[in-house]
């Protein structure tokens, strides 16, 4: 079949079709009652597009191209992938909320995007396959947008973007090559990232712009950690970054203060910068954990509790403020160590 275009909602209906769909558009809303089905071995769902709400189900088995909904996504999509290396799904759109919405794909997935809040507490997006990118709360215009479902990527997850705020668990069992939140004028200052994050492989680029990582918050990755940089927020009492069997290569914090902890037990951080706060406070002390450090500068001070256990060579530590009585260095060698070089 090449065309299906109805000019009005979809309701009631059944649809089936064993082979090739080329386009499948309508002209309003695909309703909770409605399901489309793409079966056979050559199944494909080249095109589908609704201008309004999606609340039905589609089942594919084999591949689909693009999807588009103008509106909400309340309804489920599933894609069984027919072939191990080419996409499962190409594309799909979101110009609103997905809420009570299923979403399992077997198989790699290209682009998702949506413009506003990504599901709820209670929801979780499948992919047993590569992702190259998900991107949510696209549209600017909608300020407090949140990632709030749990996303398990069973692959490597290219990039990952979210304006407003992250509060769903992310779990990806290969590489993460750009992991970004940024806050919007409704998030900006609060935890941002309030999500737990596992990864499985490395991480290349992660930043944390506008707001906080949050209380209590993991950010937990495998291997090797090779840049990961807060902006305009500080790295909260409980949370915890670590790299569990590799490196870290560069941590910053601008504008921010670090409260939690770093903790590379099996390796080495080359280098770690605080800049415009102290290391911990009264209430919340901070500890830096590795085998090996490169260099550790803080533009404050090491508040008392804080700690820097480091159990081989610790190259460089710079400490722009004070190291205040309670907070402790523990090296097993230190070649430079300098306070108050303001």
């Amino acid at each position: 079949m090449k065309l299906f275009q109805p000019k009005a909602d979809v309701s009631a209906s059944l649809i089936t079709v064993a082979g090739r769909l080329g386009k499948f558009m309508v002209a309003g809303s695909f309703n909770d009652d409605s399901i489309l089905n793409i079966s056979g071995p050559n199944g494909l769902l080249n095109r589908f597009s609704v201008t309004d709400d999606f609340d039905g189900q589609i089942n594919v088995d084999g591949r689909a191209g693009r999807i588009d909904v103008g509106g909400d996504f309340a309804g489920a999509l599933k894609i069984d992938g027919s072939n191990p290396k080419g996409l499962a799904l190409r594309t799909l759109n979101v110009g609103g909320t997905l809420t009570e919405g299923a979403f399992y794909v077997d198989g790699h997935v290209g682009a998702l995007s949506f413009a506003n809040t990504l599901g709820t507490a209670d929801e979780a997006l499948v992919i047993n396959g590569n992702l190259a990118k998900i991107r949510v709360g696209t549209d600017r215009a909608i300020h407090g947008s949140d990632f709030a479902l749990d996303l398990s990527d069973d692959g490597d997850l290219k990039a990952f973007e979210a304006f407003g705020a992250v509060t769903g668990d992310i779990f990806a069992r290969g590489d993460v090559r750009k992991f970004m939140v940024t806050a919007d004028p409704v998030t900006a200052g609060t935890d941002i990232l309030a999500g737990k994050i596992d990864i499985l492989g490395n991480a290349s680029q992660v930043s944390v712009v506008g707001g906080n990582l949050g209380e209590d918050v993991f950010y937990t990755v495998a291997g090797d950690i090779n840049q990961f940089k807060v902006v305009d927020g500080d790295i909260m009492d409980g949370a915890v970054i670590t790299s569990s069997f590799g490196n870290i290569k560069n941590i910053t914090v601008n504008s921010g203060g670090v409260f939690g902890a770093v903790r590379v037990p099996n390796g080495s951080i080359k280098a770690l910068t605080v800049s415009g706060a102290d290391l911990g406070n009264n209430a919340d002390p901070a500890t830096i954990e590795a085998l090996e450090v490169g260099t550790i500068r803080f533009n404050g001070s090491m508040m008392p509790g804080t700690g820097v256990n480091i159990v081989g060579l610790l190259s460089n530590l710079i400490v722009d403020g004070s190291v205040m009585a309670g907070a402790t260095i523990n090296a097993g060698a230190a070649a430079a160590i300098r306070e108050g070089i303001d």
